[in-house]
């Protein structure tokens, strides 16, 4: 890959610019992420996928008027690292957050698990590590994260101790989309036990009573939150969505939108469940972008939309055209889709073919709020994105991306520097990839270009003497 000389500078005078043009009025720019969960690369419209623009056309809307990253990446297969890389910027290798956030939900008569002070309260986010809300509390931001959070049970690591001003939703990673009854409401284990922490909604510290669509009333409480917002005082909203992870649970309404307009799904699939849970997250992100015109936000507000991982094998998404799913070190399981609406630096309807990470997003959107990405006690992993966005044709940059984790091939470790990908996991022989002649990962190269193997090999061996060892298994 070709270097860009002076990238950095270009970026931070472009901020800067940005940051003049629109300071005088509108002030920082306000961010909002919307994060989906386990949803398949190709099932969406702006993915290319016509059948699905039905489905999420307030999604599309974001790419439409933003820009499309069409090789975006997470720092994990699988959800709870993926998200510890996205909220700290930083590799979640580095502080032992390797593997998923075991779960109680499966051990619960084990009181090592779900008795109060068990494991499920003792890990999570490395208490050392800081977030994008922390450092963008920092900067004047009022922060928030509505839904999914799989960052730690325990109050020491829930949002409102890791930046969030305001946290409504789920500490776990999954829950049942239709209310739970009274056999999680408590009658079986005191409120405080795991079983009962992992499954419940919050507000801030305070557990809300079960009613309601789990995806509607996320998008409720972060219509809600954002009407509360004032103009001149920037805000960060996550609304990160359970949807469409398991279980498979759709409403009445949207099933039946789905039935009619997928007459060939068979009734009561998966894959029909799935388009129905689809389209209800996509139903809330148009309230959230609905609130943000009628506040008069939208032109001062950077929306980012993307997915925690590959789609999954149990929630009958697609991947297509993308090898593998959810779990796996092939792009089906690290590649996701992402789109960045930012007025006045994107020109609508761009696309990005340079790799980007998750991590980028910490910086790119520091150094948008005012800050400095380069100053942060411990350094971030990802680059400033802005002159980028702002030109999708700037020279790609010279940059290595690296995966380590435990999934369906093994303890596994992946270094991408484009176009070549080289896979290495106990369970199968190494595996290197040209990515921009064979995109599916069907051409095993490593025969062909030993060389190239190993010096990707080497790089991944220099990488991992700045992680440190799972901290679970």
């Amino acid at each position: 890959m070709a270097s860009r000389l002076g990238w950095r500078s270009r970026a931070a005078s472009l901020v800067a610019a940005l940051a003049s043009a629109v300071g005088a009025t509108a002030g920082p720019p306000n961010i909002v992420w919307v994060l989906s969960d386990d949803a398949g690369y190709r099932d969406f419209g702006f993915q290319g996928n016509a059948e699905f623009a039905d489905v999420t056309p307030n999604i599309d809307r974001i790419a439409t008027e933003g820009l499309v990253a069409e090789q975006a990446y997470v720092t994990s297969s699988v959800c709870s690292p993926s998200r510890a890389g996205m909220l700290t910027g930083r590799y979640p290798q580095r502080f032992g957050f390797e593997n998923n956030l075991p779960g109680s939900w499966n051990r619960w008569k084990d009181p090592a698990w779900s008795a109060p002070g068990g494991h499920w309260a003792t890990w999570g986010l490395d208490l050392d590590e800081r977030t994008i809300a922390d450092r963008l509390g920092e900067l004047g931001y009022d922060t928030a994260l509505v839904g999914k959070w799989h960052q730690g049970l325990s109050d020491r690591y829930t949002p409102n101790a890791r930046g969030f001003d305001y946290f409504y939703g789920l500490r776990s990673g999954s829950r049942l989309y239709e209310p739970y009854g009274g056999e999680y409401i408590g009658d079986a284990f005191p409120a405080e036990y795991a079983y009962n922490v992992e499954k419940a909604i919050f507000e801030n510290g305070e557990r809300q009573p079960e009613h309601g669509y789990f995806t509607d009333r996320l998008g409720e409480a972060s219509v809600d939150w954002i009407e509360g917002r004032q103009p001149g005082e920037p805000f960060f909203l996550f609304l990160s969505f359970t949807a469409p992870h398991t279980p498979m649970q759709a409403d009445d309404a949207r099933l039946a939108w789905a039935r009619e307009r997928f007459p060939d799904l068979k009734p009561g699939s998966s894959r029909l469940r799935y388009v129905a849970m689809m389209k209800a997250m996509d139903e809330n992100v148009g309230r959230v972008l609905d609130a943000l015109e009628e506040k008069g936000f939208a032109d001062n507000t950077i929306v980012v939309f993307f997915n925690d991982n590959g789609g999954s094998i149990k929630n009958a998404s697609e991947n297509t055209p993308l090898r593998g799913h959810k779990w796996g070190p092939f792009e089906g399981g690290l590649r996701i889709p992402m789109a960045i609406r930012w007025p006045g630096l994107i020109e609508p309807g761009g696309r990005l073919a340079m790799p980007v990470s998750t991590l980028d997003l910490t910086p790119t959107l520091l150094a948008a709020a005012g800050g400095d990405p380069s100053a942060t006690r411990l350094p971030l992993d990802g680059i400033d994105m802005t002159a980028w966005l702002d030109d999708p044709d700037t020279p790609a940059m010279d940059r290595t991306l690296f995966w380590r984790e435990a999934n369906r091939q093994g303890r596994v470790r992946v270094a991408l520097h484009q176009p070549w990908k080289l896979v290495l996991s106990t369970k199968n022989p190494p595996m290197l990839f040209d990515l921009s002649a064979d995109p599916v990962e069907t051409n095993n190269l490593i025969d062909a270009h030993p060389s190239i193997a190993a010096e990707l090999e080497a790089a991944i061996a220099e990488w991992e003497t700045g992680l440190v060892d799972p901290a679970w298994n």
